[in-house]
Parts: structure tokens; sequence; C-alpha cells
């Protein structure tokens, strides 16, 4: 099932002895402010599975290197969908169709 976002907060964690493994961590918001995902950046060793927790939020796990290209996606695209495909155990966060040549580069 795909799910609206319409806003989204980003916050940093720092890195303590047997701490958090995020790097840092954005919360995907749908109409009326509800949450509906959330996407943690890690080292690309520490990746676990994505998944849909108990809240029914779907949760991402990206590499770190990929950061400047989600936020990128989140100021600049829209619509954006996140959905969890339980078929193939993975998570996608996705534009709606876009027109070709609409001057982006």
């Amino acid at each position: 099932m795909n799910k609206t976002v319409t806003s989204y907060r980003i916050h940093y964690t720092g890195q303590a002895p047997g701490g958090s493994p995020y790097r840092a961590v954005i919360h995907l918001f749908g109409e009326e402010k509800t949450g509906v995902g959330k996407i943690f950046f890690v080292d690309a060793k520490k990746i676990a599975p994505d998944h849909v927790d108990a809240q029914g939020l779907i949760i991402m796990r990206i590499p770190t290197a990929q950061y400047l290209n989600v936020v990128d996606l989140l100021r600049n695209e829209g619509p954006l969908k996140v959905r969890y495909d339980s078929g193939h155990g993975k998570a996608f966060l996705f534009s709606g169709l876009e027109p070709t040549g609409d001057g982006e580069l």
C-alpha cells in the first residue's frame, strides 16, 4: 500500500560507544502530520532489513552515502510516496509521474 509523504523532519545522531548505528534519521509524515515512515542512514555494512513497525511506520535503511540524494528527492520532487513490498522485503520512496523535459538538471 502506498502512503503519501507530505512533509519530513531530519535529525542527526552522534556516535557514542555502543550507541546507535544511525548517522541520521528522516521522519516522513502524511496528511494531518501522521507518521508514515522513517529512513535510517547507516554505514553500508550495518544495513538491516526494511520493515513495517508495530505503529505501521515503513522503516527504510539506506547507506549514508545516499543521504544527499534522498534529501534532494524530498526537497525537489512531488508528489512523493513510500511503500513496503512484503514480497520482496524492501521499502521504496518514490515520486509521482514526472513530465519529461521539465527543465530539471
